[in-house]
């Protein structure tokens, strides 16, 4: 037939066609079949357009893939990442156990690395990532799974678990006799009388507070009574004591105001004493309630528990316990504890500790620590702690703050921790000395730590890297910080990594790790637990000296307001947003109105607006690690502000959402003050929170991967209410001389506000109850500004002792000072002197100048007469004239009274000469004397004038006489005293309302608030305040009296014995302690702005409910001491000769001193005696006691001068009181110079009062120096906070998907640099992210920075990257500032983003090759490629359409939530690979279609990430909902029951069974007339059977539901759709569809591999089978048209050029197969087909087998082809078409094309084989296709060149 139809052919020349078509342009589907151009083929399968040796421009059959390895026991592969070179890092799971191993392709080999179910793998989460060689040579690879925490692991160093090697100790347990004293007397009863030596007794005190009174009676034997409350008398002072042994009749008191319930009183006496005493019960105000007791006692370790516990016992008890040896401590030894060896070993045990002698080796185990590889580390916590070191060392004064980062090889791996305490040092050389860092819980999984000191000195901060140290090295000893040693960036140590957990993928561009679409820790909503924490304060007793020894807790400043805060910190060592903890709620009390006088404002008249409603109760007395002992606790104060809660979130603030926000007010000092009555304890006020509960999610589920918590305070910065807090001291007013302003001075030496007996009564001294000095350490030091709105509140009255003495000023010159009876006595001589000159013998010179001389007295002198004489003349003669001779001091005139006539005036008739000398010689004794002398001498002085001067002249030599004999003596003193305020007293208010602990409250007056320097300044228009040469302090006017101290101050006192003046002696202080207040209505604003600072560096564990004692705040309790001299006198003499003459008078400062003296001598001149006798005789003269007025307390009169008397020039005073500032007053510092030194009551550097008060420095200005680098408030890290609330906006549905899950952030590492021993992948700081507007599902690079970013719904762009690395503490290393993405991304895409052009759902799907980037757009149905200008679509290049068809999911299209939309093993997935050989790319996808049943689910699934897929049968409302029964049970719909029938052998009552008539038969002998029932007589509950006439029941049973959540596989429900097609981008051409559709696909400098159900196999490397893969054989075929276009032609036959080899040698030579050929073709047009047509070769040597061809089969045709020099022929093919529907109407395609697009079947309804021979079509078209196939191709490559057909032009 053949031969025929090439002859017809020959006769047809004419009208004959050949077409050619060659295989050079690739696989093209977009052409309609009349278009398609030469050199094409329309489908391909299992075809590649070369060969191992080229071939190109031909097709062929693909290499079969070679299998080349698997993994460990079927684990399932899902991630491979890329080591070096020919190495991937596989990662596999297999059931819970999951594995990471090496896949090198060079040898085919697979070594698991290590196997852990901790891995927790799974096939729903595919894992991707990158490696990384390290500086050490080795390997690390960093990876996700979006399922767990992203890792990293170093592979050549496996992090297994490890323990610290430990050893065996021993523990013992002895028994010990605990007993209580009996001796325990009740408070109210008499002691009896005691004897000599030392008594010891226990008094009940009872559990009131109040003043306790011991009335005591020593009798005439001296004896000590020594009293301790609240103290230990084995350690401690007593806290009253008589001082000595004293008699007679006595009391001694002190306040009761804590909640020890005994006091401890020893008296010591000698032989032969006798005394008794009564210790009063405390006397309890009305409102004054009854506190709790708590009798604490001993303290052991017992024998179960192995931890501490506490023993309280009843007095008079005696009990044995069993406690580890030298664990006890007994806690109140003044409650009359004691413990004793009872003997014998109760229990002994051998212990586990660590090794100390391990330096560091573990014992490690096989098993893997998974928490060891989280790319962000697992860190335990440290607990830092800094204390001040016993050694010496060269730190500069200033405060040290520690931090540690764990770090290996020196290189830091984590943030730093959160800061340590602060512990200052001071000394005033300014080398503070050295400090111990002791760390705590440290990591072990660390090898070190790297530690930094922050020190603040000189208020200049900075932090040194002090060096990496050994994990196992946890105190640290610092006596020397070098400048040299690294800097460390302030910014960096605050700073906290925002810790990204999870991401989706992960990249590597250039030196930057990049992950995208990362989860942070959960926001969680924890304020509506910390809604109800409970806050308590807690005072803490330390001893007084505690921060002057170093001490570091710093407490809280009571009376104040204090925000607090809790946040959670993750495992990572990340911390939550923080949550306020509100201040407890009001009671009905805090609520009550109040009217007093302490109401400042009428409109905050609310109780707890005016008073403190804090709380105390009872404390455990535990001892803290420094030695403190917990004595009280209680609850705060009530506080609520003005501003609120947020009103917009009532799912965070629940009930208190737009309520007034509350704070913690801390006790005042009136409820628990800072120190004890003794003043050897200070209180230190600390916090503790309770009723913590652990976080929860919204559903309620506890959140994972927290480890604890911690407190932060806010900062009170610009938010005090406390402004300072010292003594206040009643002001004194005076009256200023000769003006309508008032004087005011501030009391000296303490506030006595008694008389004052240094000043005279004329001053009209008043102590104002209104107006104060105000003394705390702020005045001086930092001056807080005070303004109108202040008010004062007074908490206590501190009493104490003032030790004073009398003191001799500096270098102060003596006096000479003669008595009045010395003065009468040289009056009365010179007057006989002067009649002697009158009557006697007489030498008398008168001369104007008054000059007389005396020559008896062996002299000529010159005397001065200082009378001023006026003698009338002789009917008042105008001649006369009077010389008034005064002296300046007395501003008498030096004139003298002559005649014209130049002599003396006439003198008055009669002498009494007698009756003067009678009173001369009988003496003169004082003033009284004086008078007669001088009435006398008046009565005849108008005719003495001359006598007179001779009375001068003698008295001038009777004073030269006196003061020759008289001694040189100290008439001035000072007073010099230091006063210690050490105990106190609640103040007396009885306006306080019941209950309420008293205080005062008083505004301050408008502009009633001034700082007072030294001088003389206005305070207001109506006082004028001196304060010259006196200590600064603050002046304040109150609105209102505060009345004064209850105790009496008696310091104000004259020295009690002037004959021993510098003696001390001793009185009573009081003053008022209080605050300076501004009440803010809405202290600390709202909850946003406040700033957070640490508590603590220590984490509090999540599983304890308490937090514990917390301090952590911001005030020291420190003794403050303050200069407090006063002056008498404004001017003093110092250092000048004895006797320089000085009138203190002139100098006075300020009111009138009662005491003062005139220091020159007293001559003639002072006599001043004046006589006017014009109308009445008048008498006037200056004494010798007119000079002074000296105080003396006793006579004074003693030979001719005065003595012990004296004048007094200062008084000065040192008040010591304790105070709370933020300033630590234990190292205030001081000059050089004495006047630049204070009273250190505690360091005793300087207390000596006569030095410090020396009269030639005491008016240098008061000295004051203070580093405020060693106040905590004043440090840097109290200036930024440490934490942030819940963000105003928070909500939980929202911040859940877009702020814990950020889909569409990418975070980038630190660049990683060659040799860089960081780990800078590891290291993502702050600000180094990228928020895009779409999800990033893939970023390739393109040059070194460069990178394209696709995104799965927006268009790809282009960044070029700028980050630079700062390697020196730059902002960027620190912080980050996103500097990788600053410029802007380039889009390469001119399309809108609704378009979704260029966008990527699948990470594998894009391959970076050297012909540029190519990747899947499944989305949209596209394959793209960018070589770095532009986008191109290859899809476009002949295979559009049906991209557009068969690339985006038909799963998707239907359950766009599908979220394994990128998984190859789980769900829907689409890969890329690149031959590096072959220079070919291949494409992969894996898909679903959604069968019927699919949708039957679809609204009800629910997936579980790393789980899978369930059905929701609850939401189902019944629709899936199904019953089912146990085995054997039926489901009865009617009853809803599960039942099972059984047949019934029970018998009724009295009845058995009898199986061998099978029925009931009565049990024993038949009464009479028994009838026996028949068988169908059943029991209960049987039932009868009529048709089986059995007895039988139903045994029901309960009905099975299905689940809840059932579990199901999702690919029951679906579809398998897979593809594979190959692109040549050499020539832009698709190639083949390809039947392996492998899990993953490996890229390789050696072609590439695939993975395939856990099997690694190699591709296109085989050159010894082809088509064969996964080892199953593919057919492989090609499919090209034969067109002609314009012409219908007749397909005549088909010819092409084939050539098969068989290959050896590696591929090196082959072998040509003579007759190999495709086993299979199809011709096909749209209307006609050929059917399967079997090719069989043409019988070669039997012509008569010719003749049975075609041969028709069931289903194909087998025909003859022809071979003629490596042409095929073949032409038996014909249509077969069964029914175009022309006449039958039927639709049948011809085709059956399978889901995955490309592989097609003829339709059998479509063929008739069986057609008869006249209906055997010939090909009539103008396009036919070929499809030639071959099934098996074994070891033959087929190479296909060249295909010939022939036509015949239709004749139609």
């Amino acid at each position: 037939m053949a031969d025929k139809e090439n002859k017809q052919d020959n006769q047809q020349k004419g009208t004959s066609l050949e077409k050619n078509n060659t295989f050079l342009k690739g696989m093209v589907k977009d052409f309609v079949d009349i278009y398609v151009p030469e050199g094409v083929w329309t489908n391909a399968i299992n075809a590649i357009n070369n060969s191992h040796n080229g071939d190109t421009g031909s097709i062929g059959n693909e290499q079969s893939n070679t299998y080349c390895t698997g993994t460990s026991n079927d684990y399932t592969v899902i991630g491979i990442i890329h080591k070096y070179k020919t190495e991937w890092v596989v990662f596999s799971v297999y059931d819970n156990n999951s594995e990471i191993g090496i896949f090198d392709e060079k040898n085919c080999s697979y070594r698991a690395i290590i196997n852990s179910q901790c891995l927790k793998f799974s096939t729903f989460n595919l894992i991707t990532g990158v490696c990384k060689e390290n500086y050490d040579c080795t390997w690390s690879v960093y990876f996700q799974d979006n399922l767990n925490p992203d890792r990293v692991l170093n592979l050549d160093n496996v992090p297994y678990i490890c323990y610290p090697k430990t050893v065996e100790v021993h523990k013992t347990w002895n028994n010990y006799t605990v007993t209580r004293a009996e001796s325990v007397n009740p408070c109210g009863v008499a002691t009896k009388s005691g004897g000599p030596g030392i008594t010891n007794t226990i008094h009940s005190l009872g559990e009131n507070y109040g003043v306790v009174t011991v009335n005591y009676n020593m009798v005439t034997v001296p004896d000590r009574m020594d009293i301790w409350f609240d103290a230990n008398p084995a350690t401690d002072l007593p806290t009253v004591t008589t001082g000595g042994p004293v008699s007679g009749i006595g009391s001694l008191t002190f306040n009761k105001f804590s909640t020890t319930s005994t006091c401890y009183i020893r008296i010591t006496g000698p032989s032969g004493t006798a005394w008794t005493y009564t210790v009063n019960c405390p006397v309890v105000t009305p409102e004054t309630p009854p506190i709790p007791v708590i009798d604490a006692g001993i303290y052991y370790t017992d024998i179960d528990s192995n931890v501490q516990q506490v023993l309280s016992m009843d007095y008079g008890q005696s009990i044995t316990i069993c406690a580890l040896e030298g664990s006890i401590n007994i806690d109140n030894i003044a409650d009359g504890y004691s413990v004793s060896a009872a003997g014998g070993i109760c229990k002994e045990v051998n212990e586990t500790i660590l090794d100390p002698d391990a330096c560091g080796e573990k014992d490690c185990t096989n098993e893997l620590d998974c928490d060891a590889l989280r790319l962000h580390p697992l860190v335990n916590q440290p607990c830092i702690t800094v204390n001040k070191s016993n050694g010496a060392g060269q730190l500069n004064n200033g405060s040290y703050q520690a931090v540690i980062a764990y770090s290996e090889n020196g290189v830091k791996l984590t943030d730093y921790s959160m800061p340590s305490n602060i512990q200052s040092l001071w000394n005033h050389s300014g080398i503070g000395g050295s400090i111990d860092i002791n760390i705590d819980k440290l990591d072990t999984n660390f090898e070190e730590y790297e530690l930094v000191v922050v020190s603040i000195v000189n208020q200049q901060t900075i932090a040194k890297k002090i060096g990496n140290y050994s994990i196992n090295q946890k105190v640290v000893h610092l006596d020397l910080i070098l400048q040299s040693l690294p800097t460390i960036d302030l910014e960096l140590i605050p700073l906290k990594t925002v810790v990204y957990d999870k991401s989706e993928k992960m990249f590597k561009v250039g030196g930057y790790l990049i992950r995208s679409s990362v989860t942070s820790q959960p926001f969680f909503n924890y304020q509506p637990l910390a809604n109800i924490i409970k806050a308590e304060w807690i005072a803490v007793e330390y001893p007084a000296d505690y921060y002057w020894n170093g001490g570091n807790n710093v407490g809280n400043m009571r009376d104040e307001v204090y925000p607090y805060f809790i946040r959670w910190v993750y495992k990572t060592g990340s911390r939550s947003a923080s949550f306020h903890i509100p201040g407890r709620a009001s009671i009905p009390s805090d609520l009550v109105v109040t009217d007093t006088n302490d109401v400042i404002d009428d409109t905050k008249n609310l109780r707890w607006q005016v008073y403190d409603t804090s709380t105390i109760k009872s404390a455990s007395r535990r001892t803290t690690p420094d030695g403190g002992i917990i004595k009280y606790r209680g609850d705060m104060a009530f506080w609520e502000s003005t501003a609120l809660y947020p009103n917009d979130h009532p799912s965070v603030w629940g009930d208190l959402c737009n309520q007034p926000i509350r704070h913690h007010k801390m006790p005042s000092n009136e409820t628990t003050h800072i120190h004890n009555s003794g003043g050897d304890k200070i209180y230190i006020l600390g916090v503790e929170f309770s009723n913590i509960q652990p976080p929860v999610d919204d559903n309620g589920n506890i959140i994972q991967d927290i480890v604890g918590y911690e407190i932060l305070r806010g900062s009170r910065e610009g938010n005090r209410s406390i402004i300072a807090k010292g003594l206040f001291n009643n002001m004194v007013k005076y009256d200023i001389q000769g003006s309508t302003t008032k004087g005011l001075f501030q009391n000296y030496p303490y506030n006595d506000l008694n008389g004052d007996p240094f000043l005279k009564d004329e001053n009209n001294l008043e102590v104002k109850q209104d107006i104060f000095s105000f003394h705390a350490p702020e005045n001086n030091l930092v001056k807080p500004y005070i303004g109108s709105g202040n008010h004062i509140k007074i908490y206590t009255e501190e009493t104490g002792t003032a030790v004073l003495n009398g003191e001799i000023p500096y270098k102060h010159p003596k006096f000479k000072v003669m008595n009045e009876d010395t003065f009468a006595a040289a009056v009365g001589v010179s007057v006989g002197i002067a009649l002697l000159s009158l009557f006697g013998k007489q030498s008398t010179e008168s001369t104007t100048t008054g000059h007389t001389t005396l020559p008896f007295l062996g002299e000529t002198k010159t005397t001065v007469v200082p009378w001023a004489i006026a003698v009338p003349g002789v009917g008042g003669n105008p001649a006369e004239s009077s010389y008034v001779m005064r002296d300046p001091v007395f501003n008498y005139d030096n004139s003298l009274t002559t005649t014209s006539e130049g002599g003396t005036a006439n003198a008055a008739s009669g002498l009494f000469t007698n009756d003067l000398l009678a009173l001369a010689n009988k003496g003169l004794s004082g003033p009284v004397g004086l008078a007669a002398v001088f009435s006398k001498i008046a009565s005849i002085i108008s005719i003495a004038t001359t006598t007179m001067f001779t009375f001068y002249q003698a008295l001038d030599e009777a004073f030269e006489i006196v003061y020759h004999l008289l001694k040189y003596r100290d008439y001035v003193i000072q007073i010099n005293s230091h006063g210690f305020y050490n105990s106190f007293n609640k103040v007396t208010n009885t306006e306080v309302p019941s209950g309420v602990n008293p205080s005062f409250n008083r505004k301050l007056k408008n502009s009633g608030a001034k700082y007072i320097s030294s001088g003389i300044q206005d305070f207001d228009s109506t006082y004028r305040i001196n304060n010259l040469n006196r200590n600064k302090y603050l002046a304040l006017y109150a609105d209102g009296i505060i009345p004064n101290p209850i105790n009496i101050d008696t310091s104000k006192e004259l020295i009690p014995d002037t004959r021993n003046p510098l003696n001390t002696f001793e009185r009573n202080i009081s003053s008022y302690y209080g605050a300076i207040k501004v009440d803010y209505d809405d202290q600390y604003g709202q909850l946003y702005s406040i700033v957070q600072l640490p508590t603590g560096s220590c984490v509090v564990p999540n599983n304890n409910p308490s937090s514990g004692l917390i301090f952590g705040g911001d005030t020291y309790i420190n003794r403050y001491t303050e200069k407090n001299p006063h002056y008498f006198f404004n001017t003093w003499l110092f250092d000048m000769p004895n006797g320089t003459e000085f009138n203190y008078n002139n100098y006075i400062n300020g009111p009138t001193p009662k005491y003062y003296i005139d220091s020159r001598r007293y001559d003639a001149s002072l006599f001043g005696l004046h006589v006017d006798i014009k109308i009445i005789p008048k008498f006037d003269f200056s004494s010798p006691s007119d000079l002074y007025d000296l105080h003396c307390t006793h006579n004074p009169k003693h030979g001719f001068g005065v003595r012990d008397s004296y004048m007094y020039l200062f008084n000065n005073g040192v008040r010591d009181f304790f105070t709370e500032s933020e300033l630590n007053m234990a190292f205030r510092d001081y000059g050089e110079n004495p006047w630049e030194k204070f009273y250190d009551s505690v360091g005793d550097s300087f207390n000596d009062l006569s030095t410090m008060f020396r009269s030639d420095i005491i008016d240098k200005p008061i000295y004051y120096k203070y580093d405020l680098s060693l106040s905590t408030s004043k440090l840097y890290n109290n200036f930024k906070s440490w934490g942030n609330i819940l963000p105003r906006d928070y909500d939980p549905s929202i911040y859940t998907k877009c702020f814990e899950y950020y889909p569409n952030r990418v975070v980038y590492s630190l660049p990683q640099q060659s040799g860089l021993k960081r780990d800078n992948w590891r290291n993502f700081l702050r600000f180094n992210y990228k928020d895009f507007a779409g999800k990033v599902n893939n970023i390739k690079s393109l040059n070194v920075l460069g990178a394209l970013i696709l995104f799965e719904d927006l268009e790809p762009i282009q960044f070029v990257g700028t980050d630079t690395f700062e390697s020196k503490g730059g902002v960027k290393y620190t912080s980050g500032d996103g500097g990788l993405f600053l410029q802007n991304p380039q889009s390469i895409v001119n399309a809108d983003d609704s378009f979704e052009y260029g966008t990527c759902t699948s990470y594998r799907s894009a391959v970076n090759t050297p012909y540029g980037l190519f990747w899947m757009s499944q989305k949209t149905g596209k394959v793209l490629a960018y070589n770095g200008d532009s986008i191109d679509e290859i899809s476009r290049n002949g295979m559009k359409y049906w991209f557009l068809e068969n690339l985006p999911s038909p799963l998707l299209k239907v359950y766009p939530e599908f979220p394994l939309y990128d998984n190859a093993l789980e769900g829907i997935s689409c890969q890329a690979v690149f031959d590096s050989q072959y220079e070919l790319i291949y494409f992969t996808k894996r898909d679903y279609k959604p069968t019927a049943a699919f949708f039957t689910i679809k609204d009800f699934l629910v997936y579980k990430e790393g789980d899978g897929f369930y059905i929701d049968r609850s939401a189902s409302e019944g629709i899936l909902v199904t019953k089912s029964c146990a085995p054997g049970y039926t489901y009865n719909p009617d009853t809803d029951i599960c039942e099972k029938v059984v047949g019934y052998n029970v018998c009724p009552a009295d009845h058995v069974y009898n199986s061998t008539l099978d029925r009931c038969i009565l049990q024993g002998t038949p009464p009479s007339g028994y009838i026996e029932p028949s068988p169908n007589i059943c029991a209960e509950p049987g039932s009868l059977n009529n048709t089986t006439g059995l007895c039988s029941y139903i045994i029901t049973s309960d009905v099975i539901y299905n689940p809840v959540l059932e579990k199901i596989n999702i690919k029951d429900y679906l579809e398998l759709i897979e593809w594979t097609v190959s692109y040549d981008p050499k020539i832009k051409a698709w190639i083949s569809f390809h039947d392996w559709n492998p899990d993953f696909l490996i890229p390789s400098n050696n072609h590439f591999l695939t993975i395939k159900n856990n099997e690694f196999w190699r591709h296109n490397v085989s050159k010894n089978s082809f088509s064969q893969y996964y080892y199953a054989d593919k057919p492989w075929e090609v499919e090209f048209p034969i067109v002609t276009p314009g012409d219908i032609t007749t397909l005549r036959s088909v010819e092409y050029t084939l050539e098969s080899f068989i290959y050896n040698n590696d591929g090196k030579d082959n072998f040509h197969v003579l007759d190999e050929n495709f086993d299979r073709a199809i011709i096909f047009n749209s209307e006609q087909t050929s059917g399967l047509l079997k090719l069989n070769i043409k019988p070669k040597n039997d012509p008569i087998a010719i003749l049975d061809y075609p041969i028709v089969g069931v289903n194909s045709i087998d025909i003859l082809y022809s071979k003629e020099e490596n042409k095929y022929r073949f032409n038996q093919f014909y249509d077969v078409t069964k029914d175009r529907g022309e006449f039958s109407g039927t639709i049948e395609p011809m085709w059956i094309t399978s889901l995955n697009g490309y592989y097609r079947v003829l339709n059998p309804a479509y063929l008739n084989y069986n057609k008869e021979a006249l209906q055997h079509k010939k090909f009539r078209h103008y396009g036919n296709k070929i499809i030639l196939r071959k099934n098996i191709s074994g070891n033959k490559k087929m190479i296909l060149k060249f295909v010939n057909s022939k036509h015949l032009n239709s004749p139609r």
